[in-house]
């Protein structure tokens, strides 16, 4: 019979148990150069396998912006009547908020993914607020599905992706971190909140990325560039700042653009500098390039 369903092509039925004890035995022994074959090129396969994944990292890199700290990627938003109080946006919990609640506070804005590079930023985020909160400072967090689908979970999964798999180990968001519900940050279904601080701030650098990369349409020059993007946002609910992903070293390249914010009183949000806002002492190559001026992505 298992030499019938061998020549009949039905090779899946040597798993039944009289044919596995006819292989034992030896009955089969015609069968021992297919295995022989069928192992050496599994062997071969994963050995390619393993290669594979690093000539592709060399010749292709991971998707986005690759992983450097390029402190210069910032621009300085245009003054603006409008504020982000004038928004609601969407709790994972599928209910409603005004951003008139953060009223008065310095607050930084951020789209993120569980699944991108720049996830182990949220590492960064909660020794921030630790130090900083007690001053009026949060941080609001909005996921995004759009850059390379590295955000698929539903809004009630995202936390526990956040805790067990990116960052993981258990991490959990300070109480001034806040995450809301899924929104697209680009595109024609664009959230409200967010075409409105790109119309105030211009892009940190003159290159999008690959179109393959992006999940939406349509593709404007002002669009986020990739996850982990950022806004600076002082206590008059106005965009200040705006900082590509790689503008980060783990928190401190933008904490030079918060402390001067967090040092203004309620009623001096605008200290000017003939007609500017006030400029925060920049260091190194920020000082001279971060003045709109962009650079290209790498």
């Amino acid at each position: 019979m298992c030499q019938s369903l061998i020549q009949g092509g039905c090779v899946h039925s040597l798993s039944q148990g009289r044919c596995v004890n006819s292989l034992i035995q030896g009955r089969f022994v015609m069968l021992y150069p297919i295995f022989l074959f069928n192992f050496i090129s599994l062997i071969l396969g994963q050995q390619q396998f393993q290669q594979q994944p690093q000539q592709q990292s060399q010749q292709q890199g991971q998707p986005g912006p690759a992983l450097v700290d390029e402190t210069t990627r910032w621009s300085r938003c245009r003054p603006t009547n409008q504020t982000i109080y004038d928004f609601q946006v969407e709790n994972l919990n599928g209910t409603y908020q005004d951003l008139n609640s953060y009223r008065g506070q310095v607050l930084l804005i951020v789209n993120v993914a569980t699944f991108c590079a720049y996830t182990q930023q949220y590492t960064d985020f909660n020794p921030i607020l630790q130090q900083n909160s007690q001053y009026g400072m949060s941080i609001l967090a909005f996921p995004c599905n759009q850059f390379y689908l590295q955000e698929p979970a539903e809004n009630h999964e995202i936390l526990n992706g956040l805790r067990y798999v990116r960052p993981g180990n258990g991490w959990i968001p300070h109480q001034n971190l806040d995450i809301f519900g899924k929104i697209d940050v680009n595109g024609d279904n664009q959230h409200p909140l967010y075409e409105f601080l790109k119309d105030s701030c211009p892009p940190t650098t003159n290159r999008i990325g690959k179109r393959e990369e992006l999940m939406y349409d349509s593709i404007k020059t002002t669009d986020i560039t990739w996850n982990f993007e950022k806004f600076l946002i002082d206590r008059q609910g106005r965009p200040r700042f705006r900082f590509h992903p790689t503008n980060w070293v783990h928190g401190q390249s933008v904490m030079q653009f918060i402390r001067p914010l967090l040092n203004e009183s309620g009623g001096q949000q605008q200290q000017q500098q003939g007609g500017s806002f006030y400029q925060p002492q920049m260091q190194g190559q920020g000082q001279q390039q971060g003045q709109g001026q962009f650079r290209r992505q790498s």
